[in-house]
């Protein structure tokens, strides 16, 4: 007995060392509170937040801290605390920083002293890049969301505006304890050990990574005040100097040169001599998106500053949705492990630092890490299991009335789930997942995900209706496995009905991926298909599919191809890929079988417009192809054991050799050699600006009974939307038109800027579009140059219209519009 009570007071003296409160408010002179401050314990290397009520709380053991506590806008406080067997209170009242500027010679040119420290942070950035070699941090996340409008027009629907009044203007939470442990340079392990959420199951919410590099080219999406390039993008305003923890503090104001969604402003504060930041108030702006970002950071080891705290607030307002959205991360640090460290003579630091003086050594000398790293995350079995008393100890807010009704709302809905009849809602659910697996598709994988095994969405099976075929009717399937670390194992096959002709068509692909370092893979594929006359660069077969059931435009001619083909490629150096190919192909023309479009108007005949066309015979061919492709000092990062090329500062140059072989037999018909060379390059230079530029040439020779199929073909043509992008092809002209058997040269060229024209008027400076010149041309043996020039604006990757005329040499040949639309990225290739 007298064990048990010994024991009994041992594990009380034990919890009462680990559970005493250290809480408190922080406020003004005036004693209004001070939302989102900062407060470091410098003894656990830990960092709080307060809540927009001032308010902070942690669990701490008996002991004595050192708490430094501050804000932007106000002068921090340092104090020290003894924690003994009860809660320690404290009220913090932070006094209003009076900024002023201290004097400084001002340069020639009337230069804002801004620029010497930008110009020593920037050229610090690389090391503090790349300081950290690993470190392992805990931290505490909060978010929160809350819709507070719908379009109009949903409103129209009964069953939309039953469900937004499920939703609509309640406050939504989300907590989350984490353990981060990073490796240089971008090796993420996150471990979560407690989840709270009340957010709707349907909306998933990911906090993901929650600490910040804040010296990389682009900061929060946007191009980083410490890019190389900076001075192109951003002015910069010294608007103070204080000294803060016995360290001078810059406050630079970063101002953009242009009202673009792609910079972002606000402040940084830069620490003298270090020239690193101590932290940063900025503002970023999205299409419908406004938010606010403060980043404190402390000095966890000497001359080592990490963010301790972050906190986010921001407003969504998107085409009639609108919604709130707020988020916190107090973050301890455990072990912490840098690089050597830095030089602090100031003589010294207008020398840019290298990123490869302190990067790990390479395996080879064009290799550079991955910019987005590793990132693997586990779920502790435990996690949305924590009591409230848990949570009560890890919290560094406490909660407020809001988001304790936010839990407590779908607590009360699981209640009333759980007592009612399950097996509906199961059946339910089940259907719901059929439905959803033939509508998006789904990959099933082994467990150890060395096999899979993906089923297609709806839009793979029934992906084409032609005048040739009708429907398509079957299924595409994708499996594969992994072999060993370096090898995988694809295959893929297809088979559909068609509708119109009564015939089934179909392929399969079976491509072994071996050396993926050196991009080497080895294809085996085989089938019989209705093929496009201009396999090489012809319209999207979705696009036809629209126009012919639709207007009744077949725009793709199509003939019977049966074939087997294998390929390979490898690359003997880096940056130089040498691929082959060996094909025989047996081919026949083929008819319209259905007449008219869904509209009653009548097929277009299944025969390409050019004047050099020649009704094709049932024919065999057996061709061999042989390319390099190399572009010089080609950089690259590994990802998931694969080779991912970056962009490059030099033009792709491409040496291409076709060989038909003379073959004895009544259906060989065809031999010829044709040799192509082609250069491309893309061009950033300026603020956004993009050039892009490619040439081709080639000629064939001693060639004999070519077939259309074998003609040179090129981008073009004359639908209103296309797939395409404007950087190749032409606008103006059908399908076949340029298609040849002789030689040929072509030149295209286009600039990209963000402001040429609409972008100027001040309605429009924000709208996240660009625009765009564009200059393409052709010359063919025996005919006249061929020439378009346009001008498009564009959203992102997602839409470009354009209109453009045509010229014959230097007489007019045609004017038109043209839509580039990606629709092909949804649906299943």
């Amino acid at each position: 007995m007298k064990r048990i009570i010994w024991l009994f007071l041992l594990s009380l003296v034990t919890i009462l060392s680990f559970a005493q409160s250290f809480k408190g408010t922080v406020t003004d002179t005036d004693g209004k509170p001070v939302p989102y401050a900062a407060l470091y314990l410098r003894e656990m290397k830990s960092g709080l937040t307060t809540d927009e009520y001032g308010r902070f709380q942690t669990k701490l053991s008996a002991g004595q801290y050192t708490c430094e506590v501050s804000s932007l806008g106000f002068i921090s406080q340092t104090f020290t605390f003894q924690m003994l067997n009860r809660d320690y209170e404290k009220d913090i009242v932070l006094a209003e920083r009076t900024y002023s500027l201290p004097e400084v010679n001002i340069t020639k040119g009337n230069e804002d002293p801004a620029y010497a420290v930008m110009r020593k942070a920037i050229a610090r950035a690389p090391y503090y890049r790349t300081q950290i070699k690993s470190y392992t941090a805990g931290t505490y996340l909060k978010g929160t969301g809350k819709g507070t409008a719908i379009p109009a027009v949903l409103k129209l629907s009964k069953e939309v505006r039953k469900d937004a009044k499920e939703w609509l203007g309640k406050l939504f939470v989300l907590e989350q304890q984490q353990i981060v442990n990073f490796t240089a340079p971008n090796v993420w392990n996150n471990k979560v050990l407690a989840n709270k959420n009340s957010f709707p199951e349907e909306i998933g919410v990911d906090m993901g990574i929650t600490t910040i590099n804040l010296y990389t080219p682009e900061l929060f999406g946007k191009v980083s005040p410490l890019n190389k390039n900076a001075f192109s993008y951003y002015r910069f305003k010294l608007d103070a100097c204080f000294v803060e923890e016995g360290q001078m503090i810059n406050k630079i104001r970063v101002i953009p040169k242009k009202d673009d969604n792609r910079l972002l402003e606000g402040d940084l504060f830069i620490v003298e001599d270090l020239w690193c930041i101590s932290a940063a108030d900025v503002n970023v702006r999205a299409t419908g998106l406004k938010a606010k970002i403060k980043i404190t950071c402390k000095e966890v080891q000497s001359s080592v500053f990490l963010p301790v705290s972050i906190t986010t607030s921001s407003t969504i307002d998107i085409m009639g949705f609108k919604a709130e959205a707020s988020y916190l991360a107090a973050i301890h640090y455990r072990e912490v492990k840098t690089d050597i460290q830095p030089e602090t003579s100031t003589d010294k630091t207008t020398k840019p630092v290298t990123a490869n003086a302190v990067a790990q050594p390479k395996k080879h000398k064009f290799e550079r890490p991955a910019r987005i790293g590793r990132k693997d995350t586990q779920v502790d079995s435990l996690a949305d299991k924590r009591d409230s008393l848990y949570w009560t100890t890890i919290r560094s807010v406490p909660l407020r009335l809001e988001e304790v009704q936010s839990y407590q709302y779908k607590e009360e809905k699981i209640a009333l789930k759980d007592l009612s009849p399950g097996e509906k809602s199961e059946k339910k659910t089940a259907v719901g997942q059929v439905l959803n697996t033939i509508m998006w598709g789904k990959t099933f994988r082994t467990s150890n995900k060395n096999a899979w095994l993906t089923l297609p969405g709806l839009s793979a099976y029934i992906p084409e209706y032609n005048f040739v075929d009708g429907f398509w009717l079957g299924v595409k399937l994708k499996t594969g496995v992994k072999l060993s670390e370096s090898s995988t194992l694809r295959f893929v096959p297809s088979f559909y009905y068609t509708t119109a002709r009564k015939n089934w068509i179909g392929q399969g692909e079976l491509t072994l991926d071996y050396a993926p370092r050196n991009r080497g893979y080895l294809s085996l594929s085989g089938g019989l298909l209705s093929a496009d006359y201009n396999s090489e660069s012809g319209e999207s077969r979705l696009i036809n599919s629209m126009s012919s059931s639709l207007f009744g435009h077949n725009h793709l001619k199509l003939y019977e191809n049966a074939f087997f083909t294998v390929d390979h490629a490898i690359e003997p150096a880096n940056g130089l890929l040498f691929s082959s190919s060996l094909s025989w192909q047996r081919r026949k023309m083929l008819d319209n079988h259905i007449r008219k479009s869904w509209f009653k108007r009548d097929a277009e005949p299944n025969i390409p417009e050019n004047t050099a066309f020649r009704p094709m015979p049932e024919n065999d061919i057996l061709e061999a192809s042989f390319e390099l492709e190399y572009t010089p000092a080609h950089y690259y990062h590994m990802s998931q054991g694969k080779k991912v090329y970056e962009a490059s500062r030099y033009p792709t140059f491409a040496l291409k050799y076709d060989r038909a072989f003379p073959m004895s037999g009544s259906r060989y018909l065809t031999s010829y050699h044709l040799m192509q060379f082609s250069a491309k390059q893309k061009i950033e230079f300026g603020m956004f600006n993009r050039l892009h530029w490619s040439v081709n040439a080639g000629s064939f020779f001693d060639a004999k009974n070519l077939q259309f199929p074998d003609f040179k073909h090129f981008a073009s043509t004359r639908i209103l939307v296309t797939e395409r992008s404007f950087d190749t092809g032409f606008s103006l002209l059908d399908n076949y038109v340029l298609s040849t058997n002789t030689r040929w040269a072509q030149a295209n060229v286009s600039w990209y800027t963000p402001y040429l024209l609409l972008k100027h008027l001040p309605f429009l400076s924000r709208k996240a579009f660009d625009e765009a010149l564009h200059l393409r041309s052709i010359v063919i043996y025996g005919g006249r140059p061929y020439t378009e020039i346009g001008y498009s604006i564009g959203f992102s990757d997602m839409a470009r219209i354009g209109v453009f005329a045509g010229f014959d040499c230097l007489k007019f040949h045609s004017v038109g519009v043209s839509l580039s639309l990606p629709l092909s990225l949804f649906a299943d290739k």
